[in-house]
C-alpha cells in the first residue's frame, strides 16, 4: 500500500517529469526510501509491523511508535528523522476530540 500510494504520488512508470527520466517500480522505491530514517505511527500494533516491513523492504531504517504523544515526543528537535507516517485516525490525536494542538504540532514538525 506505501508503495503504491509513493507510486502515485510521485507519478512513477516510464513517464518524464520536467524533462528527467524516473526510474519504475521497486528500484525507485528503493533509491527513494534507502537509508532513510522513519517514524511510522500507529495505535495497532500489527499496522505498525506492516509499515515498518514495507518500508524496511525498499531499504528505509524505521522506528515505530504507538500513539501520536510518544511520536510528538521522539520528533522534538533535533531529531533524525526524514519522514514520519502517522494513522490519521489515532484517538488521541483526534480533532474532533479536542487534541487540536497535538495535530498541529504534528504538522509542523
Amino acid at each position: 500500500m506505501i508503495a503504491a500510494c509513493l507510486q502515485q504520488i510521485l507519478g512513477m512508470g516510464s513517464k518524464k517529469r520536467h524533462g528527467k527520466e524516473f526510474p519504475s517500480g521497486s528500484s525507485f522505491l528503493h533509491s527513494l526510501l534507502g537509508g532513510k530514517n522513519i517514524l511510522a505511527v500507529d495505535d495497532d500494533r500489527v499496522n505498525r509491523i506492516v509499515q515498518a516491513g514495507a518500508l524496511k523492504k525498499f531499504g528505509a531504517n524505521v522506528e515505530c511508535a504507538e500513539s501520536g504523544k510518544i511520536a510528538l515526543s521522539m520528533l522534538q528537535l533535533p531529531h533524525k528523522f526524514d519522514a514520519c507516517f502517522m494513522d490519521i485516525q489515532m484517538p488521541e490525536m483526534d480533532a474532533e476530540a479536542g487534541d487540536v494542538q497535538a495535530v498541529e504540532e504534528m504538522r509542523n514538525v
